[in-house]
């Protein structure tokens, strides 16, 4: 086995976390060799797998090739020259039937392919990342749940959530709940896109409304956001207003912050006894779920709005550079004082 790898550990996981369930039956065939081979082969041999699948459902989807005995024959094009009498008569039942047998097997190829891929986006997640693999497993019915998903979709930028997914899972089984996976099963790609546009305006896990018109100019109107709760990804988009609120975490003054994505706000007061507030709709479970698929940036113009209403309403207000370092915990880097100018 060679070693070195960062996410060894998680690969070897996933590798026999798959294998066990029969998931995967594309790349199944090399998962013993995976453990001597550079990766790089690995992932190589892996694509050329897929693509030869992909290949071949297609070629039968379109006549040009059957399956004969469990082997795959492809057939002579379509002569120009035959005339109306020389080609064969009306098809027969058994016609029908082998035709549909075809169309069952590109499907499956089809849907191999799609899991496949997923796989290897999970491999690319996991490959660097030296967290330890923990003791407990994905559960059974999750994972043949996420297999379906992952089946289904063709578009890349889907697949590459499937695949996400599906590492996180490993890493931590629980993350993503049956409802998640039951979301993202009905999950288009235009609706994939938007969601990724507003996580660049959540704060944590609401979304300030006083500030929603400033999503106009960068792709995402009321009507987008309204659709967003529809799908169950945001709430009281049309409620009445609805305050998120900050008590002080320190008893001789006020002290509180506010993340958002890779920036912090802090929020300053002499007066212990004030709570910071602003009204907000918020985002679901199923988002918050969702959104942890994304690696987001805050929009700092955004961000910048929300700071002054908080300096608007008594408070001194700081920005800095979140970094994270695991477990939900950060460093900050680059700390600014917000005026009313900034």
């Amino acid at each position: 086995m060679l070693e070195g790898w960062p996410g060894e550990a998680l690969l070897i996981k996933l590798w026999d976390t798959l294998a066990d369930k029969g998931i995967g039956s594309l790349l199944r065939p090399g998962h013993e060799r995976r453990l001597g081979t550079a990766k790089n082969d690995v992932k190589r041999d892996e694509i050329l797998i897929i693509a030869q699948a992909e290949k071949q459902a297609e070629d039968i989807k379109a006549g040009r090739a059957t399956y004969i005995d469990g082997k795959l024959k492809h057939l002579p094009p379509p002569d120009s020259s035959e005339t109306e009498s020389d080609k064969s008569p009306n098809p027969t039942a058994m016609d029908y039937i082998g035709r549909a047998q075809d169309i069952q097997i590109s499907e499956t190829l089809r849907k191999e392919a799609n899991v496949a891929r997923a796989i290897m986006i999970a491999e690319d997640a996991l490959a660097e990342d030296d967290t330890p693999p923990t003791d407990d497993n994905i559960d059974d019915d999750w994972l043949f749940s996420w297999q379906e998903g992952a089946a289904s979709v063709s578009a890349e930028e889907l697949q590459q959530l499937w695949g996400k997914i599906l590492a996180g899972e490993l890493k931590e089984p629980g993350t993503f709940s049956f409802r998640t996976l039951m979301f993202m099963k009905g999950l288009s790609q235009k609706e994939a896109s938007l969601i990724s546009k507003i996580a660049q305006f959540t704060i944590s896990n609401w979304i300030a409304s006083p500030f929603i018109g400033v999503m106009k100019p960068k792709g995402i109107d009321f009507r987008d956001l309204i659709h967003l709760q529809e799908i169950g990804i945001l709430s009281g988009v049309t409620s009445s207003k609805t305050a998120m609120t900050f008590p002080s975490s320190i008893d001789d003054k006020y002290f509180s912050h506010i993340r958002a994505h890779d920036k912090v706000l802090f929020l300053h007061h002499d007066d212990p006894s004030k709570i910071a507030d602003i009204d907000a709709c918020y985002v679901t479970l199923v988002g918050q779920e969702v959104f942890k698929l994304g690696n987001f940036g805050i929009d700092v113009e955004y961000l910048t709005l929300v700071a002054k209403y908080f300096i608007g309403v008594g408070f001194d207000v700081e920005m800095a550079d979140a970094i994270g370092v695991g477990n939900n915990r950060f460093s900050i880097n680059s700390t600014i004082k917000i005026t009313s100018d900034s």
